[in-house]
């Protein structure tokens, strides 16, 4: 079984079809799952395009690769796995990644109170929904709109936040409030 597969790391932005494995089983785990085991992720039909400033735009396809989770600094799950909590305050935040700014609203539990929670994020990527991701490139600004995206959480250089969210993204430079 395939699934759509779309994520951003350091320097490209790859696009493709995400395959079960024997391992996981099939359908016994949602891409969220996935990432968070740490196992590497194999990708059928894999474009990729390079995002760098200054440098010109690269593209280029492959027939199978395989994809290390620890690399990604951002994925997009596919319609399934974008089910978030029913009943959560969002939180707006913008951060900053590799090349990438990144803007979208956090669900945390209502009431979350960052200072006193005893639940912290266990996983290596966390979920933001209505997300704009935008990087500076050659040929203009590169920039793109999702329903949901998971960040890697310990890829994070900067947070613009209305809450503290030191837990959330460690060695994160935590700036304040978002931007308007």
């Amino acid at each position: 079984m395939e699934t759509p597969f779309e994520a951003f790391m350091a320097d490209l932005h790859l696009a493709g079809r995400l395959v079960q494995t024997e391992a996981a089983g099939a359908g016994s785990e949602r891409l969220p799952e996935r990432l968070n085991a740490g196992a590497p992720l194999d990708v059928t039909d894999l474009r990729f395009v390079a995002v760098q400033p200054g440098d010109p735009t690269e593209t280029g396809q492959l027939s199978a690769a395989t994809v290390d989770p620890d690399e990604l600094l951002l994925v997009v799950p596919p319609a399934e796995a974008q089910a978030g909590y029913v009943h959560a305050a969002h939180h707006p935040v913008v951060l900053e990644l590799g090349p990438y700014r990144v803007s979208g609203d956090l669900a945390t539990l209502p009431g979350f109170d960052p200072g006193r929670a005893l639940a912290r994020p266990s996983g290596q990527f966390i979920t933001l929904k209505d997300v704009r991701v935008e990087a500076p490139t050659a040929d203009g600004p590169f920039v793109r709109r999702y329903a949901v995206v998971l960040v890697n959480r310990y890829t994070v250089e900067r947070v613009w936040s209305d809450i503290d969210l030191s837990f959330f993204f460690p060695g994160a430079r935590h700036e304040g409030r978002p931007e308007a």
